[in-house]
C-alpha cells in the first residue's frame, strides 16, 4: 500500500489532533492578564521568586502596559564552536543537543555536542552521528581533549564520548549513586536507551529501551503507541509526586516513526527512577492544531525558579522553496503539563539574514546558563539551503546541512517586558495579589529595568493592604523611581532604607510606569 505524502500526512495528524479537544492557548498579554483576573487568586510565588512577567497570573489588574516578548542577542563572533579537521568525525556537523553548562568546580564550560563526518545518513545503513565532548574558559574558544574511548577510521586519538546520537544530558546532583550522577538519554536505533556517569566521559548505557515504537527492547510502558524524540531530561523539584520525579520533554509524533514521519508535536514522558517511564496522559502539551506553526519541531524545557519554561521550535513549510524550517519561540508552564504560548508571533531566536549561518534552521539547545546579570544559552543552527525533505538516496550527505553552534543572551529575566502601550499614553500600571509579608521585611525593593535615564521615564511602586489600601510612607507618592538601568535598582521610598516598618500581614504590589522608553523585566525583594 502506498505511503501519503507529507502533505496528506500532514493534514491527516492535524485532524486527529484537532478532535483530542485540546483547549486554546492564551496567546496575548491582554488576555492572560484578563484570564487572571476573572478567576480565583493563584498560588503566588513572590515575594519568595522575582516577579516576573511571563504568564502575568500574579498580576489581578493590569491597564496602560503590553507584556512583549524580548528576542536574544546573538553573540557576533558566532559561531562559536569549531567544526573538526577534514579527516575528524567532526567536520560536517558541531552541534548543541546534548548540554552544555558551566560547571564552577573546574571553572570551565562543559560542553556534549553532536555531530557527524557528513557520510550518508539514511542509505548507506552506517552511523555518522557522534556524541563528542568539548571544554572552554570563556564558552569562546574550545578545547576537544584526546580521550582514547572510541574509534574513528582507525583511531581513538578524539574526543568522543559516545558513538551515536545523545538526545539530553541531566547532571543530577542530588543523584546518591555516584556512577549514575551524570544521566543521558541516547537514541540507539530503534528509540530512547538511558546512560550513566560518574564524571560525563564514561558512559555505561541501561540494557532496557526508555522509549520507542516500535519497541526493539524490553518496554517501559507497553501502551507507548507514541514516537518521542527527547530534547530535555530533568529532575523536577516542584514535583510533589514521586511518581514523576523525572521528566524527558521533546518531540512526539502519533502513527509515525523514523521511516514515516508524522506531524511533530510537543510532549512528555514520566518517571520515578529515570529508567522505567511512562506516557503523559495530555499528550501532546501543544500540538499545531492549537498554535500557528506547521510542526513543533523539538523542544526544551528548562526549570526557572518557579517556572517551566519552554523554548520550541517552531516549524514551517517555506511558502516558496518548500524548505522546512524553523526558528525557536516561548511558551511557559506553571505546573510543566499546560503550557501557554507566548506571544508567538514574535521568535525568540530569530533566524539570520539570508545567506547567514542560521539563517536556515534555528534549533533549541538544553537548559540556558543563568547568572546574577544574564541568560546565556548556545543554540544551533544551519544556512539556508537545508532540504531535508529532498534528500534521496544513498548519495545524500549532511555536508547539506552544515549545523554549527552559536551564542544568544538576553539580560537577567530578560525574556520578556512590560512596556506602557499604547504609545500615546504616558502611564501604565498593574496591581498584584495579595502574598506574605514575612519574606520581604527587611529587605529593599530591587527592580530590573532600562530606559530611566531617559526624560520623563520612571518605575514607582506602592505597597496596599490586601483590601488595596496604600500603606503609610509606602503609597506611590512616596515612591523614589531608580535613574539608571540594571539588573538591580535600589526602588526607594522617602525616609526609608528597607521595607522593615511594613506590618500587615499580606501586601499587594502596584507598580507604574512611565515613558515610552521604559521597559520592567523583573522585581524582586532584596
Amino acid at each position: 500500500m502506498p505511503q501519503p505524502n507529507r502533505r496528506e500526512f500532514l493534514h491527516r495528524s492535524l485532524a486527529a489532533a484537532a478532535l483530542t479537544g485540546l483547549d486554546a492557548n492564551i496567546s496575548s498579554a491582554a488576555d492572560a492578564a484578563s484570564s487572571a483576573r476573572s478567576s480565583p487568586a493563584p498560588i503566588v510565588r513572590w515575594p519568595e521568586h522575582r516577579l516576573r512577567f511571563l504568564d502575568l497570573k500574579e498580576l489581578a489588574d493590569f491597564r496602560g502596559l503590553k507584556r512583549v516578548l524580548v528576542q536574544g542577542e546573538k553573540d557576533p563572533a558566532n559561531p562559536v564552536l569549531p567544526l573538526g579537521g577534514p579527516a575528524e568525525w567532526d567536520h560536517a556537523q558541531a552541534y548543541n543537543y546534548g548540554l552544555v553548562r558551566y560547571d564552577p568546580a573546574m571553572k570551565k564550560y562543559r560542553n556534549w555536542y553532536v555531530g557527524t563526518d557528513g557520510r550518508s545518513w539514511r542509505g548507506a545503513g552506517r552511523i555518522t552521528w557522534r556524541t563528542g565532548y568539548a571544554e572552554s574558559a570563556d564558552g569562546y574558544h574550545w578545547d576537544k581533549p584526546r580521550l582514547g574511548l572510541f574509534e574513528y577510521e582507525g583511531s581513538k586519538d578524539n574526543n568522543i564520548v559516545w558513538p551515536n546520537h545523545v538526545n539530553a544530558i541531566l547532571v543530577d546532583d542530588e543523584e546518591s549513586d555516584a556512577n549514575r550522577r551524570y544521566k543521558m538519554a541516547t537514541w540507539d536505533g530503534s528509540g530512547l536507551s538511558m546512560g550513566y556517569s560518574p564524571d560525563g566521559i564514561h558512559w555505561t548505557q541501561s540494557p532496557r529501551q526508555a522509549w520507542g515504537w516500535p519497541m526493539a527492547k524490553q518496554p517501559s510502558d507497553p501502551v507507548q503507541k507514541m514516537t518521542l524524540e527527547a530534547r530535555c531530561l530533568l529532575r523536577d523539584p516542584y514535583e510533589t509526586d514521586p511518581a514523576r520525579r523525572f521528566k524527558m520533554y521533546g518531540q512526539v509524533t502519533y502513527g509515525g516513526s523514523y521511516a514515516w514521519p508524522g506531524v511533530r508535536m510537543f510532549g512528555m514522558v514520566y518517571s520515578a527512577d529515570g529508567e522505567t517511564w511512562h506516557k503523559e496522559e495530555h499528550n501532546p502539551l501543544m500540538s499545531p492544531a492549537d498554535g500557528s506553526e506547521d510542526e513543533i519541531h523539538i523542544a526544551d524545557v528548562w526549570l526557572y525558579e518557579g517556572w517551566y519554561v519552554c523554548l520550541y521550535e517552531y516549524a514551517w513549510f517555506h511558502p516558496v522553496t518548500g524548505f522546512f524550517t524553523c526558528d525557536i519561540r516561548l511558551a511557559v508552564s506553571r505546573d510543566g503539563v499546560h503550557f501557554e504560548r507566548i506571544q508567538n508571533d514574535v521568535p525568540l531566536v530569530p533566524r539570520g539574514e539570508p545567506g547567514a549561518w542560521d539563517s536556515g534552521m534555528v534549533m533549541t539547545s538544553n537548559a540556558p546558563i543563568v547568572s546574577d546579570d544574564e541568560i546565556l544559552f548556545f543554540y544551533s543552527a544551519n544556512n539556508d539551503k537545508y532540504d531535508y525533505f529532498n534528500r534521496t538516496g544513498k548519495s545524500e550527505s549532511a555536508a547539506r546541512d552544515p549545523r554549527r553552534t552559536g551564542r544568544v543572551k538576553w539580560r537577567r529575566d530578560g525574556l520578556t517586558c512590560l512596556r506602557v502601550s499604547p504609545p500615546y499614553l504616558e502611564r501604565g500600571e498593574f496591581v498584584t495579589y495579595p502574598a506574605p509579608t514575612g519574606a520581604l521585611r527587611g529587605k529593599r525593593l530591587l527592580v530590573n529595568a532600562t530606559g530611566l535615564e531617559q526624560s520623563g521615564s520612571s518605575v514607582r511602586a506602592e505597597l496596599q493592604s490586601a483590601d488595596g489600601k496604600p500603606l503609610a510612607g509606602f503609597s506611590l507618592d512616596d515612591s523614589i523611581s531608580p535613574t539608571n538601568s540594571g539588573t538591580s535598582q535600589p526602588l526607594r521610598f522617602k525616609g526609608r532604607e528597607d521595607l522593615s516598618e511594613v506590618s500587615v500581614d499580606q501586601v499587594r504590589l502596584r507598580v507604574e510606569l512611565r515613558g515610552r522608553a521604559t521597559r520592567l523585566y523583573s522585581i524582586r525583594f532584596g
